[in-house]
C-alpha cells in the first residue's frame, strides 16, 4: 500500500528564524521546502467566518491609469512584513498595523528588455553579525540590511551583483522576478529568459556567495562539450540556444543538501526544427548537490519540448509509505496535470513511467521526439482527450451532468474562475487562496473543500497569500495588484485577523 503526505521536513532559512519561527513567514511560500504550509491554528475552520481587515498598505506611487501587477508573497519576521509594491519598490511595513518602516528603489523601472518584471518573493539570510534581505529583481542581486534597507557595500558591487556577467553578449535576455533558495552561505538562483530564438540567455543554475556576492558553482541546464547531455543536441548548440531555464522556483533538502530544479523548455518554445534531440536539461526536474551544484539525478519528463510544456511550479517533498517503510520523495506537477513522484536520493520513479509512442509533426521541417512519459500513477487532475462527442450546448441537463462529475471528487470547489496564483493550507484544518479575477480571496475547509470565508479584495490578488502571528494575532495577508485576465490594477497589501 502507498501513502503519500507532507513531509515533516518544515526547514527554516539559515539563522533568520527564532526560536518560535511558526510565528513568522520567513520564507517564499513558507520556507525552502515550498510547502505553502503554516503551523499556526488561531483562526480554524470554525472561527474564519468572523475575520475582518486588519489594515491595508498602498504605496503611495501608483496611479489609476497603470497597468502594474503584484505577484510577491511577502516575508514577515519579527513583526515585520517584507514585500515589493506595483512600481517594483521593496518596503517594510509593520505586520500589525499596515505602517511603512522604509522602502528601497532598485531604480530598474523601464530598464528591463522583457517589460515589467513580475516580481514573487524574498530571501533572508544572517553571517551571525548582521541579517540580509537578498532581492533578484530585474538582472541584478541585491543584499540589504534587514533592518535598514541600506545596501550592504561587501556584497558584490557596492551591494549588488550583475548576474549576466559571463554571458556571451549582453544582448541576452534574462532576469529573475522568482526568489531562489538559501544553502549556508550559498544563494542558488533561477532565472527566466526570454522565448525567442536568438535573444534568450542560457537557463544557468547559479550560486553565489552570499558574504561577498562571489560566482561559486554553475550548472550549465544546455550542456557544454563533455559534459552530461551535450550529445542531445545539435553540436555547439550551447552557444547559440537559450532558455531550459527554471522561472517557476526551485526547492531544498536541507537536512541532504539537495537542490530541485524544474526547467522549462528552450527557445524557441513552438519551434525544434533546428534543435534536433531531446535537449537535456530542457523540460526535466534535475537534483543538483546545493554545495558544489553537481548533477546527482535528473528526469526529463517533457523530451524536445515544441508546446511550452514549462514545469510550472516548484516540486514537492513528501513522504511515500510503502509497505510499511517510509521513502522521502520529490513529486512535480506539470502543465498537462500529470504528477512525477521520485525518490528524493536516487531519481527512481515510484510508480511506474510508460513511454508512449507520440505522433509526429506534419510542419516542413521540424522534428519531434517519437516518445513521451506518463505516469500510471497519481490519476492526472485535468482531462487528457477531448473528443467531439465531449462538446455540449451550456444547457440544464449539461450542467447537471458536471456537477455530477465534481461531486465525484474527494474535494472540489466550483469558483467559477480560473486561479492565478498560489494557497497557503494551515494547522487550523483551512486553505487561503485569492488568485481569481472575481477580486474574492476565500478560505476552504481543507478536508471538504467547502467555501468557509470570503471577503473581496480592492484588485484581484494574483500573489500567494502569507500568514503569521502580529500583534498576538494570527494575521492573512495577500498583495492586490491585479492588472491580468482583464482585471483593473492596484498597488495594495490587505491583511485580515479575528476581532480583537
Amino acid at each position: 500500500m502507498n501513502v503519500i503526505r507532507l513531509s515533516a521536513l518544515l526547514l527554516s532559512l539559515h539563522g533568520c528564524l527564532r526560536a518560535d519561527a511558526g510565528r513568522d513567514w520567513a520564507g517564499y511560500l513558507g520556507g525552502e521546502d515550498r510547502s505553502n504550509f503554516s503551523t499556526l491554528a488561531e483562526i480554524t475552520t470554525e472561527n474564519v467566518h468572523r475575520l475582518n481587515v486588519a489594515w491595508t498598505y498602498r504605496s503611495g506611487e501608483f496611479k489609476p491609469d497603470m497597468r502594474k501587477q503584484i505577484q510577491c508573497n511577502p516575508l514577515v519576521i519579527d513583526g515585520v512584513l517584507y514585500g515589493t509594491t506595483a512600481l517594483q519598490k521593496l518596503v517594510a511595513v509593520d505586520a500589525a498595523t499596515g505602517r511603512e518602516r522604509w522602502r528601497f528603489d532598485p531604480h530598474t523601472e523601464g530598464r528591463s528588455k522583457m517589460g515589467d518584471v513580475r516580481h514573487r518573493g524574498l530571501a533572508c539570510w544572517t553571517n551571525g553579525r548582521d541579517r540580509r534581505l537578498i532581492l533578484a529583481h530585474d538582472r541584478y542581486l541585491y543584499a540589504l540590511n534587514l533592518e535598514t534597507g541600506k545596501l550592504v557595500r561587501a556584497f558584490g558591487d557596492q551591494g549588488m551583483i550583475d548576474f549576466k556577467d559571463g554571458l556571451a553578449t549582453d544582448e541576452m535576455v534574462l532576469n529573475s522576478g522568482t526568489p531562489g533558495v538559501v544553502f549556508g552561505n550559498l544563494y542558488i538562483l533561477p532565472t527566466r529568459t526570454s522565448e525567442s530564438h536568438g535573444s534568450a540567455a542560457p537557463g544557468h543554475i547559479r550560486a553565489f556567495d552570499l558574504e561577498t556576492g562571489r560566482l561559486v558553482w554553475t550548472f550549465h541546464t544546455i550542456p557544454q562539450p563533455g559534459e552530461y547531455g551535450y550529445e542531445t543536441w545539435p553540436p555547439d548548440a550551447w552557444k547559440s540556444f537559450g532558455g531550459a531555464n527554471c522561472w517557476a522556483g526551485m526547492t531544498l533538502d536541507k537536512e541532504r543538501g539537495l537542490v530541485f530544479v524544474p526547467t522549462g523548455s528552450a527557445a524557441y518554445d513552438f519551434w525544434g526544427g533546428n534543435r534536433r534531440g531531446e535537449n537535456l536539461f530542457s523540460n526535466s526536474l534535475i537534483c543538483l548537490d546545493a554545495r558544489t551544484g553537481k548533477r546527482v539525478w535528473h528526469y526529463q519528463i517533457v523530451r524536445h519540448d515544441i508546446w511550452d510544456r514549462d514545469l510550472p511550479a516548484p516540486p514537492n517533498l513528501v513522504t511515500v509509505r510503502r509497505d510499511g517503510r517510509d521513502i522521502p520523495a520529490v513529486t512535480q506537477t506539470t502543465k498537462s496535470g500529470h504528477v512525477f513522484v521520485f525518490n528524493r536520493e536516487t531519481g527512481e520513479p515510484l510508480f511506474p513511467i510508460d513511454e508512449r509512442p507520440a505522433p509526429a509533426s506534419d510542419i516542413p521541417g521540424e522534428f519531434t521526439w517519437p516518445t513521451q512519459p506518463l505516469p500510471r500513477l497519481p490519476a492526472p487532475f485535468s482531462r487528457q482527450t477531448l473528443a467531439y462527442d465531449d462538446l455540449t450546448t451550456l444547457t440544464p441537463e449539461a450542467h447537471r451532468a458536471v456537477v455530477d462529475r465534481f461531486a465525484r471528487l474527494r474535494q472540489h470547489a466550483p469558483t467559477g474562475t480560473p486561479n492565478y496564483g498560489g494557497p497557503v493550507a494551515t494547522a487550523g484544518g483551512l486553505v487561503f487562496i485569492a488568485s481569481t479575477p472575481d477580486e474574492m480571496i476565500r478560505a476552504f475547509d481543507r478536508k471538504t473543500g467547502r467555501i468557509l470565508w470570503q471577503s473581496k479584495l480592492p484588485a484581484a490578488g494574483y500573489a500567494t497569500p502569507a500568514t503569521y502571528v502580529a500583534g498576538d494575532r494570527q494575521h492573512l495577508v495577500v498583495a492586490c495588484g491585479g492588472g491580468k485576465l482583464g482585471t483593473k490594477s492596484d498597488d495594495v497589501y490587505v491583511a485580515f485577523a479575528l476581532p480583537q
